[in-house]
């Protein structure tokens, strides 16, 4: 059952952020600060949201401490990399035009 928590919060983590980023490209010119900015908000809290979803089974145990804090670390790990390889590649991309 937590199984399926998992899968529900990440596909709608994902589909939430690729639907903002692409609202925001229909709308105008994104920066590689604005794409990578939006993208690795997106991605810290479907990486937040998708941790803790299983704890919130019927039949689950409430994590401990050292649970909480990897599972923070973790979405902001990913949220700060995210950031870091999306505004590089952008970057590239830009001056290559």
């Amino acid at each position: 059952m937590s199984t399926i928590y998992f899968i529900i919060a990440a596909i709608s983590g994902f589909g939430l952020t690729v639907g903002t980023l692409l609202r925001f490209r229909k709308r105008g010119d994104l920066r590689p600060h604005q794409h990578a900015l939006i993208l690795s908000v997106g991605f810290f809290i479907t990486w937040l949201a998708s941790f803790f979803a299983p704890f919130f089974a019927p039949e689950s145990r409430a994590p401990n401490n050292g649970a909480i804090i990897f599972g923070i670390a973790l979405a902001i790990s990913t949220g700060l990399m995210t950031y870091a390889i999306v505004y590089i590649v952008m970057t590239i991309m830009e001056r290559k035009k």
